[in-house]
């Protein structure tokens, strides 16, 4: 990858991104270059194909229930030569995490995962997957980071619900639809772990109960 490199404006066309030397006019940077500090930041991606995809925050007129002003995100997706191949849009209120691009299903191809609202811990994430070369709107799930889990081989999500109350939710994603495998409750003051299945829970390659038996395990290993 270019890391040093810059890139291309949506308004600008046909450049060139594999030169060494390019550099975008305005200066956006790369996603994960960039510091978090709760306010929309234009950045860019580089995908493994050697697609760009970039993304512009514009403030809207109006505010969400917590009195926090929206921003509308165009995503637009980009070949090397400039070539405009897709664009998508979300609308986003304040979140303290950027947009991502991850293999969070392990098939070769990346997810574009987008921030759309951080609570007090917990972020909502809007998930796209590149289905026959286009991008398509997954689903939506929270909290801390949807990434690959290779000891399930599956995506999942942990996410806070309390002080002592702790989710892994477990997922299945496949043409277009993030589908709930499990979401699994560890409560640290009870001592308690149990699990709700999902709809894709034959997706798991473990059953309910060991999934439990394993959380229990860890927490008396905890213990000791």
């Amino acid at each position: 990858m270019m890391l040093a490199a810059l890139l291309l404006a949506v308004g600008l066309s046909a450049q060139d991104y594999s030169q060494p030397d390019f550099t975008h006019s305005e200066g956006t940077p790369w996603c994960f270059e960039l510091e978090i500090t709760g306010e929309p930041q234009d950045c860019a991606a580089q995908l493994a194909n050697d697609t760009i995809l970039m993304f512009d925050y514009t403030a809207d007129a109006i505010e969400d229930e917590w009195g926090d002003t929206l921003a509308r995100l165009d995503i637009s997706h980009h070949a090397f030569d400039g070539t405009l191949l897709q664009t998508l849009s979300e609308e986003v209120g304040r979140t303290y995490a950027l947009p991502e691009v991850a293999d969070i299903n392990n098939d070769g191809a990346e997810e574009i995962l987008i921030p759309t609202y951080t609570g007090n811990v917990n972020t909502v994430w809007q998930v796209y997957q590149n289905v026959e070369s286009q991008f398509v709107h997954a689903g939506e799930v929270s909290g801390l980071g949807l990434e690959y889990d290779a000891e399930v081989g599956l995506p999942a999500i942990s996410s806070r619900g309390s002080a002592s109350t702790w989710y892994r939710s477990v997922w299945f994603l496949d043409s277009g639809a993030l589908i709930l495998a499990y979401e699994l409750e560890t409560d640290l003051g009870f001592e308690t772990c149990s699990i709700v299945e999902g709809a894709a829970m034959s997706e798991s390659p473990q059953s309910a109960e060991e999934i439990i038996a394993a959380c229990q395990a860890g927490m008396e290993g905890a213990e000791q």
